[in-house]
């Protein structure tokens, strides 16, 4: 009975460590996706199960790039290279695995849409009224089709937009504020965006109930919420991730029954720009970039405590960072090298002591691969 009992307790460690557990200590790996050009100043990931999808920027063409993982190599193709165009892209992915990328044109201060597949696929003009699409973020709603949170630069104004299958509409959330760096989520398709206010320097939230917006105030402790990142729980309630400028802080606020509770991160250093979050087991993870060492950083919290990884250290890296999580609970994360110009990809895998350690606990210390005769 006892041995039936470790057997259990075992396959309970297996699942939680190798399943993809945040509890366990991760290790980092780092490649270049990208290195011909200056590619990935700013990058959006996607995950289509665990395999990467990256729209990224080509600062020396101009032009927005697509790459993704083919099982076995890193595939390119040149989505738009009409003006220069391609800045900040932000994409996701349909059931069918096909792109949607929304992102910014800055010849004609236009914002503009991707969609389609590797081989075939469409780009357009969303909303070209004055200078506008400035940061936009983009997510599918249950129909499949795309919307849109921007900011319209002639007004400063937040903007969201909602295509419908045949035509686009929309709306402004925010018309009073000076709106900048949007982040974008639904709640049973209703919108929520965090973004930046810089007229009075505050992290603020807008969310729509199919009839009107409510803005709150997230944050207004000091300058805050540049590089804002939204995600939603599974009751509707917002995390975000943030910088808090005047002590060159990460900072992350949660809401909850009781309002919004903003909570700093980490403060050692300069650091928290180019944040991006995602929750594992209900639990907050972020990517960020360490401003003082020029490094990709990443936090993650057990309900507790925070945990810090440097992720990787060569070089100034980094910026833009976007983050994703795969099926069984691991971090992804495509990032831009300013040292040499490249896009790069950051993938967390289980230490392998953490499995052998939590088995030696149990009793488990004479286990063995038993291999197959020839």
């Amino acid at each position: 009975m006892a041995r039936m009992t470790r057997l259990a307790v075992a396959a309970a460690v297996l699942l939680l460590v190798v399943g993809g557990t945040a509890r366990a200590a991760l290790v980092w790996s780092v490649e270049t996706v990208a290195e011909t050009d200056n590619v990935g100043r700013q990058t959006s990931l996607a995950l289509d199960g665990s395999t990467p999808h990256i729209a990224y920027y080509d600062y020396t063409n101009g032009d927005l790039e697509y790459a993704y993982w083919t099982g076995s190599a890193w595939a390119f193709q040149t989505l738009d290279s009409t003006n220069d165009v391609g800045k900040m892209p932000s994409l996701e992915l349909d059931s069918s695995g096909d792109f949607h990328i929304a992102y910014f044109d800055e010849t004609n201060d236009d914002l503009r849409y991707a969609t389609g597949d590797t081989t075939s696929w469409n780009t357009s003009s969303v909303d070209t009224t004055g200078s506008t699409g400035y940061f936009p973020s983009l997510e599918l709603n249950s129909s499949g089709y795309p919307v849109v949170s921007y900011v319209d630069n002639t007004n400063t104004n937040l903007r969201y937009g909602i295509y419908n299958g045949s035509t686009w509409g929309f709306s402004t959330a925010d018309s009073a504020s000076i709106a900048f760096q949007t982040s974008l989520e639904l709640d049973s398709n209703l919108p929520r965006i965090s973004y930046y206010e810089s007229s009075s320097d505050d992290l603020k939230y807008a969310s729509w109930d199919g009839s009107s917006w409510a803005l709150t105030t997230v944050d207004s402790t000091g300058d805050v919420g540049l590089y804002s990142s939204l995600v939603l729980d599974g009751s509707g309630y917002g995390h975000i991730s943030y910088y808090d400028t005047t002590n060159g802080d990460l900072k992350y606020a949660y809401e909850d029954s009781g309002g919004w509770h903003p909570t700093t991160v980490e403060s050692t250093n300069d650091v928290g720009q180019y944040t991006s979050i995602a929750l594992i087991d209900g639990e907050p993870a972020i990517s960020y970039y360490d401003v003082t060492n020029g490094d990709l950083r990443f936090a993650l919290y057990d309900g507790a405590d925070w945990t810090f990884y440097t992720v990787d250290s060569t070089g100034d890296v980094g910026w833009s960072s976007s983050l994703q999580i795969t099926p069984a609970g691991w971090a992804r994360i495509s990032y831009y090298d300013a040292t040499n110009g490249d896009l790069k990809y950051a993938m967390a895998t289980p230490e392998p002591s953490t499995v052998a350690l939590a088995l030696l606990s149990l009793g488990f210390g004479g286990f063995y691969v038993r291999r197959r005769k020839k």
